[in-house]
């Protein structure tokens, strides 16, 4: 495995936008989660290839912060 940029072997999958515009991954996504929950981005992944009246997926909607709406019967953020 070949380390990222800080060091780590393992680097989290996650997206947030700031107020500025920016857009971090990574760990610098995952590090500033706790402040910016709206707008940081995890578990898409268990959301491919679902629909939006899933039982799992309607599960996850209550437990994360973002919006995720149903586009075609299919969940979106």
């Amino acid at each position: 495995m070949i380390p990222n940029d800080l060091g780590n072997r393992i680097t989290p999958s996650q997206v947030a936008f700031t107020d500025t515009g920016e857009i971090l991954v990574g760990e610098a996504a995952k590090n500033q989660g706790s402040q910016n929950p709206m707008n940081t981005l995890y578990v898409i992944k268990r959301l491919i290839g679902r629909n939006f009246d899933d039982k799992d997926v309607q599960n996850d909607i209550k437990k994360l912060p973002y919006k995720i709406v149903s586009v075609d019967g299919k969940p979106y953020v």
